[in-house]
């Protein structure tokens, strides 16, 4: 059954109204509160600049609300929208992004932030390889789209082993 509302809400459409009718209005606040320390090495970026500051190894690199705190090793999210625009930089790295403003600021840009040239005050910007968040309370987690149910703390790292893969397809000279 393919319905109109079925294919706009699987559609990039619909991705779009589901972030600013479920998520924005209704929940304008913010969503947690908690740190992040940096357990390996890493760089804090400046969002406006883009200098970076060398972190040190238990450095509690933010502390305070946030809106979300997402992480990537690839720049794209999804439908071609370059949410982590440092990711894929360092292969050792993952780019870990903390949004502590409004929501609706972030809407309000949404064409620099599909093409990967946002910047902002609201954003902390990172590229860690292990690092723990605490959370001051139960946090929804989701992780490539789904939810995972709620952490109150969580540990990321990068593996440093890597698996080959084979390709079926034939590579042509």
């Amino acid at each position: 059954k393919n319905t109109f509302a079925s294919s706009f809400m699987q559609s990039v459409f619909g991705y779009l109204y589901t972030s600013f009718f479920q998520s924005l209005i209704p929940k304008n606040r913010f969503h947690g509160s908690g740190m992040i320390i940096n357990e390996g090495t890493g760089l804090e970026i400046d969002p406006i600049t883009s200098k970076t500051t060398p972190l040190q190894k238990g450095q509690k690199i933010f502390d305070g609300q946030f809106h979300m705190i997402c992480f990537s090793t690839i720049p794209y999210y999804g439908y071609n929208m370059k949410v982590f625009p440092y990711a894929g930089i360092d292969p050792s790295k993952m780019h870990l992004r903390v949004l502590t403003g409004p929501l609706y600021k972030s809407v309000l840009h949404l064409h620099q932030i599909w093409n990967g040239s946002y910047t902002s005050e609201y954003i902390k910007e990172f590229l860690v390889d292990r690092v723990t968040v605490q959370c001051h309370q139960n946090t929804p987690y989701h992780s490539n789209g789904d939810g995972m149910g709620n952490r109150k703390e969580i540990s990321l790292s990068i593996i440093s082993n890597t698996v080959p893969l084979v390709s079926a397809k034939p590579i042509v000279h």
